[in-house]
């Protein structure tokens, strides 16, 4: 049985934590589907900007690990984000 697509809404609770320099959002957290996890929040997250509601005030940090992909469309929107000026950036670290 295929498992069900990944939601924002899941991926902000699972994977996300907050420090005094930044927010940060663990994919790691989803080991089987971190690509969709990455590409699933920066749609979200650029939904939001273009809407005018994203309120992040830190930077964003997207940790996944060194074998995850980054998509052509997540890479598209990463670089749409940090374009408009968000601050923005995965950090991948070996498991």
């Amino acid at each position: 049985m295929p498992s069900m697509p990944l939601n924002y809404e899941e991926i902000v609770t699972v994977a996300r934590s907050e420090s005094v320099a930044a927010v940060t959002f663990d994919m790691r957290k989803f080991p089987n589907a971190q690509d969709e996890a990455i590409e699933t929040f920066l749609q979200n997250t650029a939904m939001g900007a273009q809407m005018g509601v994203l309120t992040h005030t830190k930077p964003i940090v997207i940790v996944c690990d060194s074998k995850a992909a980054i998509s052509p469309r997540a890479a598209q929107l990463l670089a749409a984000l940090q374009a408009i000026g968000v601050s923005i950036g995965v950090q991948r670290y070996d498991s």
